[in-house]
């Protein structure tokens, strides 16, 4: 397998180019309701941003269903990419080092 190259894109121009892909690899994983958090929301992400995810999970999603979203959506993209569930972004959203004070968030 081939790595990706990291940082050769913006993480909102992989987003553009994959969002039914993204999609459909959250559903394939027993998750739903993919949306967009961080730089790539206000429109200040870079070639050195990652792309932040958050995904609601249902009662048969499993901690192997969210590494493998977070797996399979680095590799399509070839951008970092940071998969998390409402819970956990709710607990770092003020903590000053991770830039959570505000969750705006854009639909996948």
């Amino acid at each position: 397998m081939i790595k990706p190259d990291w940082h050769s894109m913006k993480p909102s121009a992989a987003l553009a180019a994959h969002r039914s892909q993204i999609r459909d690899i959250v559903l394939a994983h027993r998750a739903v309701n993919a949306r967009v958090f961080g730089s790539v929301v206000h429109r200040s992400d870079t070639e050195d941003s990652n792309l932040d995810i958050l995904v609601d999970t249902t009662d048969n999603t499993t901690l192997f269903d969210l590494g493998a979203i977070r797996y399979k959506l680095r590799h399509l993209l070839g951008v970092p990419v940071d998969v998390l569930t409402p819970g956990f972004a709710y607990d770092m959203r003020n903590l000053p080092a991770h830039g959570y004070y505000k969750v705006d968030m854009g639909i996948v």
